[in-house]
């Protein structure tokens, strides 16, 4: 599996790589001919593939959020990582009843 991790964000850190490259020409070209002149057609059809993709962009950030929350799931419970998780569950109830005393004027007993 992290074999798997490793090859799957080399190819997306590309992926993403080829992406930007390919919108910024796309950008340096729409500055270049605004218009394109005499190809209403052309254009019309740029446009529709362009806006298409700003309509995908969402997906593209969803999918990314949601790997990111899986990655940092998966991490969290090992102290090696996350030094809190070391803590014996007296201390982190003492903590988090005196942050909830702080904040609500009050500590909330579990």
């Amino acid at each position: 599996m992290l074999d798997e991790l490793r090859v799957a964000g080399a190819l997306l850190r590309l992926a993403l790589d080829r992406y930007l490259n390919t919108c910024l020409a796309i950008k340096c070209s729409s500055v270049e001919y605004p218009g394109l002149v005499g190809q209403p057609q052309l254009a019309y059809s740029t446009s529709r593939i362009v806006l298409d993709e700003v309509t995908l962009l969402a997906e593209h950030e969803t999918k990314l959020r949601e790997s990111k929350v899986a990655i940092l799931q998966a991490i969290n419970p090992r102290p090696d990582v996350v030094p809190v998780s070391k803590l014996p569950v007296d201390i982190l109830v003492r903590v988090f009843e005196q942050l909830t005393k702080e904040e609500y004027g009050h500590a909330i007993k579990l």
